[in-house]
């Protein structure tokens, strides 16, 4: 077999989004690659049957070495209307010079069998990631819309766990009403949060993508920074993972602007920041900040989508069971379809 490294060095939503091109690549070609991996955030690889190595920091410099990434289809998804994960069989294929269809619409993460097994939470809960990272506050949601929003589903019974990671840069606001699991797990930790979850509710974020690789509800408060299409995990007519992708079995609430304001119109304005800052450059500022009555300063397409439009998705999950096809929640925070 022929030995092959990958290396990524980003954040944990794009190693996720990576495994799929590795998975369909042994799928596509069985017998005909040795994977090798290197990176950060290999503890993301714990498990993986298709891998057979996680280096170090320096890996060898006798494998042939593919840094994956996707700038070039970022660069172009407003025009190729695909998901992010059909960006790392793309970056590869062309490489490579074979033919890699994305087979399954989401990212390949393997839980052990005591990780299956044992939740870190007694009884059943909805994970809350409410925080941000500060190179990209563009993607928060009013920080006294998730203190209503999970005020509210204890008093409907729904239990809510918040989790995320107290790294350099990592932002996340004390949140009453929920157990609290913020800084206390490391990444295998958050994964088996996302596992055991009953649904995970979130911005655009790694949680999103690790709730999708394990099949489970999400309800993504995504604003206008992303295009959908580049993000939702659904079935839409767009066929935005690929002809031959298969459908994905638990589609997400994604709850989004595209379409209602100027500035993401027609796809994602992707800015980064929202309030003006001496290190920040003026094109990378939200054009259309609002202040909520709180005090906190957010971006008006977020700004739109309110805690009962949260709190119905959470509930049509609830009643239609986690398992419904139904992708009506591709929708605008005015509601009407795309």
């Amino acid at each position: 077999m022929e030995q092959i490294l990958f290396t990524n060095w980003r954040a944990p939503d794009d190693i996720v989004c990576m495994s799929a091109c590795i998975r369909d690549l042994v799928a596509s070609y069985p017998e005909q690659y040795e994977i090798h991996v290197a990176g950060s955030n290999p503890s993301l690889w714990e498990n993986n049957p298709y891998i057979s190595k996680v280096w170090g920091p320096r890996p060898p410099c006798g494998i042939p070495n593919f840094r994956l990434n996707c700038v070039e289809q970022l660069v172009e998804s407003g025009r190729v209307r695909l998901h992010y994960i059909t960006a790392f069989h793309r970056n590869l294929q062309s490489r490579l010079g074979i033919e890699l269809p994305v087979l399954h619409p989401k990212g390949d993460l393997h839980l052990s069998n005591e990780e299956r097994a044992h939740s870190l939470v007694e009884g059943r809960y909805w994970l809350v990631v409410a925080g941000w990272k500060a190179d990209m506050p563009a993607r928060i949601w009013s920080v006294a819309k998730f203190q209503h929003l999970v005020s509210l589903l204890r008093n409907e019974g729904i239990n809510c766990v918040q989790g995320g990671a107290l790294l350099t840069g990592h932002r996340h606001p004390h949140l009453t009403d929920v157990e609290s699991f913020v800084g206390k797990t490391d990444l295998r930790g958050f994964l088996r949060l996302v596992y055991h979850a009953d649904g995970v509710i979130c911005p655009v974020t790694f949680a999103m993508h690790a709730a999708a690789a394990f099949d489970k509800p999400c309800v993504v408060i995504a604003g206008g920074r992303e295009s959908w299409w580049w993000e939702a995990y659904l079935n839409s007519p767009l066929r935005h993972f690929g002809e031959e992708c298969a459908s994905v079995l638990v589609p997400h609430r994604f709850l989004h602007s595209i379409g209602e304001l100027d500035c993401c119109r027609i796809t994602g304005c992707w800015k980064t920041h929202v309030v003006p800052h001496e290190l920040v450059p003026e094109a990378s500022l939200c054009e259309l900040p609002v202040d909520d009555s709180h005090g906190q300063t957010i971006p008006r397409c977020l700004d739109g989508i309110r805690v009962s439009d949260v709190m119905a998705a959470v509930t049509d999950y609830i009643n239609a069971g986690e398992t419904t096809t139904e992708d009506k929640w591709l929708t605008t925070t005015a509601g009407s379809l795309v």
